[in-house]
């Protein structure tokens, strides 16, 4: 993530032409002078200083059938008062640590991990976490489903709604992944404006053979690939992860109803101490304390909510480097024990 006081400046042309790559990531440099009325010289140097400047990074986002044999968990932390920015960073240097957040509220530091089985899960906790001497308590809250991941900040109603709708299926089947799908997968997390071409060369097969997987791969939801920006940069700079309660027999239609609010950008069903997590994204604080008093605080199906204001978000998923969906269900690695 960018610190505040060294955000990039973005003008309006920045802004479009990041608006567009939340919508496609891939689109030619011709497509995108012309939607945004730029020359293409100027539009190859903006999205090159866009690149360069880390405020973006396009990326491919999987869906459910890449990431169908997952287990991934909550993991909030308390530590030592002291230590709490030695402990974030640590747990920024993890692999299989997606999300790491010092926080205000119930827990110090707040963490998304993801991992292949249950097994793994459990040996970061106890090897990786309940080892630190400086993390004085842990709380594990399992995913058990996923109900919205919003990407797109730029991005109108309609085309969010694209966001909700990346399941890895267009139909009611579930799409199968070999061994190639992933590493192209791969190849465009790290890099998702490659050509067919580099592409090709990289995975060791033909120039028609990755077209046609890569068609697929994207006609069929089973990723997207789009750009990631650090919301700061976008002018967001209010945050907050809620744990929410609700009345036992509610908790899907509770969660249904808090994805159609635009400000809150990731909802996940949960084990644990909380039935809902959502992640709240605002432009300032009283945007979040509206969302949270205003809208969330009226449904009369919560029972309890509790806010962690995001005060530093040390790693944020794939827009930070490094990270790489396909090893959680590859034979990519993970954390050692």
């Amino acid at each position: 993530m960018i610190p505040d006081d060294q955000t990039p400046q973005l003008d309006d042309l920045d802004m479009a032409l990041i608006r567009e790559l939340q919508i496609d990531g891939r689109q030619s440099i011709i497509g995108l002078a012309s939607k945004t009325g730029a020359s293409r010289p100027t539009v190859r140097k903006r999205l090159d200083r866009l690149l360069r400047q880390n405020t973006i990074r396009v990326t491919a986002v999987p869906g459910d059938a890449v990431m169908a044999h997952r287990t991934s968990a909550y993991i909030g932390l308390n530590v030592r008062p002291h230590r709490v920015k030695a402990v974030a960073e640590r747990l920024v240097a993890l692999r299989n640590a997606y999300i790491v957040s010092i926080c205000a509220g119930r827990y110090d530091i707040l963490v998304w991990a993801a991992f292949r089985d249950t097994s793994r899960l459990s040996d970061f906790v106890m090897h990786r976490l309940n080892k630190d001497p400086d993390i004085l308590r842990s709380e594990v809250m399992v995913q058990l489903q996923t109900k919205k991941a919003a990407l797109a900040y730029l991005a109108d109603g309609t085309e969010q709604a694209a966001d909700l709708a990346l399941s890895g299926t267009k139909g009611n089947g579930r799409e199968e992944v070999d061994a190639l799908d992933l590493k192209l997968i791969g190849e465009l997390q790290i890099d998702g404006r490659q050509s067919i071409s580099i592409l090709a060369k990289k995975v060791g097969v033909s120039r028609d053979t990755v077209r046609k997987k890569l068609e697929r791969l994207l006609e069929r939801r089973i990723i997207r690939v789009l750009a990631q920006s650090d919301p700061v940069a976008l002018g967001y700079h209010s945050g907050a992860m809620l744990g929410i309660n609700t009345e036992p027999a509610e908790v899907e239609s509770v969660a249904e109803r808090l994805a159609s609010y635009q400000n809150l950008r990731y909802i996940a069903i949960c084990a644990g101490r909380y039935d809902i997590i959502a992640w709240a994204l605002c432009r300032d604080p009283r945007a979040l304390s509206h969302l949270i008093v205003d809208e969330i605080g009226s449904d009369p199906n919560i029972v309890r909510s509790e806010t962690m204001i995001n005060l530093d978000m040390k790693k944020y998923l794939a827009f930070d480097s490094g990270i790489r969906y396909s090893d959680i269900v590859n034979d990519g690695p993970e954390d050692q024990s």
